[in-house]
Parts: C-alpha cells; sequence; structure tokens
C-alpha cells in the first residue's frame, strides 16, 4: 500500500511515540497518582473518599515531578561545573591548540582563503 494511507500527506512515520488511546490514559493518569486501576471504580463510587484519594495522589505525584525536575537540574548544572581537557590538536602554521579536527579544519580554511 502506499505510504501516505498509512502515515498521512507528508508520508513520513513520526519519530516520537505512537499516540496513545483514550483507555490507555484512563490507565496511566491513575497508575501516576498511585491509583490502582483495577479499583478506582470502587474509589468513584464513593465521593469523599474519591476526593481525598485524588487529592492526595495528585499532591504527590507533584512532589515526585518536582523533586525528578530538581535532580535532572542539578544534574544538567554539575555536568558544567566539570572541567574541560585541554586541547590537544595544535595547528602546524600558528601557536593555537584546538580541541578538534574539524575546527581545525575550519582555521585552516580562514588560514588560506585564497586556495
Amino acid at each position: 500500500m502506499v505510504e501516505v494511507v498509512f502515515h498521512g500527506f507528508a508520508g513520513k512515520r513520526p519519530r516520537t511515540a505512537p499516540l496513545s488511546r483514550y483507555k490507555d490514559q484512563l490507565k496511566s493518569t491513575p497508575k501516576s497518582t498511585n491509583i490502582d486501576p483495577a479499583h478506582w471504580e470502587d474509589f468513584s463510587a464513593n465521593r469523599v473518599l474519591w476526593r481525598h484519594t485524588i487529592k492526595t495522589g495528585s499532591a504527590d505525584f507533584e512532589k515526585a515531578r518536582v523533586a525528578r525536575a530538581e535532580l535532572k537540574r542539578r544534574e544538567r548544572k554539575q555536568r558544567l561545573l566539570l572541567p574541560k581537557s585541554a586541547p590537544s590538536i595544535p595547528c602546524p602554521q600558528c601557536p593555537l591548540m584546538l580541541h578538534a579536527t574539524l575546527r581545525l579544519r575550519s582555521h585552516l580554511r580562514f588560514k588560506q582563503p585564497g586556495k
């Protein structure tokens, strides 16, 4: 069959995860708030218990989300503080030291614009 049928007019498969169904979302959202999907109907029958469960589950989810975000930020900032290695590639025409051969090629192209 033609790719247009499967992937739309662009003909390209999306590189992200496949779209989840409504039924999948009904299970994943309570799981993220620590509500067992097998027993959520029992909780929803009692309105007071349901509201309490949702509020505490949402608060726990938000605390965990903030903690994950802070941890990711701390790790990202920690990587910035690591010392960089010294440049090891010398330019043959000047005393400049470079980190990468690609940068050396670019530097030499700039040094010799006539070639």
